[in-house]
C-alpha cells in the first residue's frame, strides 16, 4: 500500500514537470519555474502535516532530498529572474 503511494506521488510529481513544460515560452520560463515552486512546496507540505512522508521514507528514503533539491533548483532559477529583472 505505501509502496502505490509513494509511487503515486512520483507520477504526480512527473506530471505537474510535465504540465509546467506548457508554460515555457522561448524568452521566459518564470511562469514554469513559479509553477513548480508553489506545487511542489504544498506537495511537501501536505505531506508532512499528514505524516505520509516519514511512513513513504522508509520504503523511499530520497524522497525529501529529491523534492527537496527540486524546489531548491526553481528557487535559484526564479531568483536569477528576480535579481535580473529587479536589481538597480
Amino acid at each position: 500500500m505505501i509502496l502505490c503511494i509513494a509511487q503515486l506521488i512520483r507520477w504526480l510529481h512527473t506530471s505537474l514537470s510535465k504540465k509546467a513544460d506548457g508554460y515555457v515560452s522561448r524568452h521566459d520560463s518564470t511562469m514554469r519555474t513559479i509553477f513548480l515552486l508553489n506545487n511542489i512546496n504544498y506537495l511537501l507540505k501536505r505531506l508532512e502535516n499528514s505524516s505520509l512522508l516519514s511512513i513513504i521514507q522508509q520504503y523511499q528514503t530520497d524522497l525529501r532530498e529529491k523534492y527537496d533539491e527540486d524546489f531548491q533548483n526553481n528557487l535559484k532559477d526564479y531568483t536569477k529572474w528576480y535579481l535580473y529583472h529587479f536589481s538597480l
